[in-house]
């Protein structure tokens, strides 16, 4: 029964990660949401997603912080950018829709991530202290093993949205720069259609 009430838990999770963003309300693009270029600074710039080793080498020296973090930065003008609050303006600047949309889609996957892992987290370290107490009274071993199988595949289903997430800023900023980066900003027409495919990579035809 527990097996099979996790597997209900984790596929829910993973299917609302999944799940593509046709039919999302499109945000309203506000004036504090627009970033503003300086004179020297008169085309948009392009935004480098880049993997970094020193982030990525905390998911082995503490694990626990590990699971709140992309692992990568976004490289725009030769900076180095770890927020993703910081690339925000970039992507709104163009007033796209779609690109707005994109920005929605991954904060809502990103809460859902960090609700998500820190909910598994609690659920395990209750699990192991109930491991523990086991040792001293045997009644602590069934609550035990609720609470390591129910941190563990929230955690699972936390993973899910943690990949979604990047998925959806990957096809943020690949739309971002086939359309925009190089380039005086514009109203966009909104012409190409993006593709949705696991890895993020997107496709985007140009009339």
């Amino acid at each position: 029964m527990k097996n099979l009430l996790l597997s209900i838990w984790v596929g829910f999770g993973l299917s609302l990660a999944f799940a593509d963003s046709h039919g999302q309300a499109i945000p309203e693009v506000t004036a504090d949401s627009i970033v503003v270029l300086s004179p020297l600074e008169e085309t948009l710039p392009t935004i480098t997603m880049k993997f970094e080793p020193a982030i990525i080498a905390l998911y082995v020296l503490v694990p626990p912080l590990a699971v709140f973090m992309g692992g990568h930065s976004y490289q725009i003008n030769g900076k180095k950018k770890l927020l993703v609050a910081e690339v925000k303006p970039y992507l709104l600047r163009p007033n796209d829709p779609l690109l707005a949309q994109f920005y929605q889609k991954q904060q809502q996957n990103r809460i859902a991530w960090y609700v998500l892992s820190a909910t598994g987290e609690i659920l395990l370290v209750v699990g192991f202290v109930n491991t523990v107490l086991s040792i001293f009274n045997a009644s602590s071993a069934k609550a035990a093993s609720a609470y390591l199988l129910l941190g563990g595949g929230t955690l699972i289903a936390g993973v899910g949205f943690r990949i979604a997430c990047l998925r959806n800023m990957r096809s943020a900023v690949d739309l971002y720069n086939y359309k925009y980066a190089g380039k005086k900003p514009a109203m966009s027409l909104n012409i190409g259609k993006p593709s949705f495919s696991p890895l993020g990579l997107g496709l985007y035809v140009k009339f």
